[in-house]
């Protein structure tokens, strides 16, 4: 793979957004980190199922960013 042709794949962005959010949170533990995270994006995509051993990447990835994204515009107003 060519450098130009690089494009980040979901799991490193996935990582670089935990890595913002241990930034943001720096008392919680990984675990609390991950589980918090996929606890959002479950309540995004099934309201009703609280398990979040089947979040998939790309949801946690959403949870994050919308996460992230609410964080900053409370950090800015």
């Amino acid at each position: 793979m060519k450098l130009t042709d690089y494009d980040e794949s979901s799991r490193e962005k996935l990582l670089r957004l935990l890595a913002q959010m241990s930034e943001q949170y720096p008392d919680w533990r990984l675990g609390q980190l991950v589980a918090n995270t996929a606890g959002w994006a479950r309540q995004l995509s099934e309201p009703q199922d609280t398990g979040i051993w089947d979040v998939e990447d790309e949801e946690m990835l959403a949870a994050l960013e919308s996460h992230l994204k609410h964080s900053q515009q409370k950090v800015t107003s």
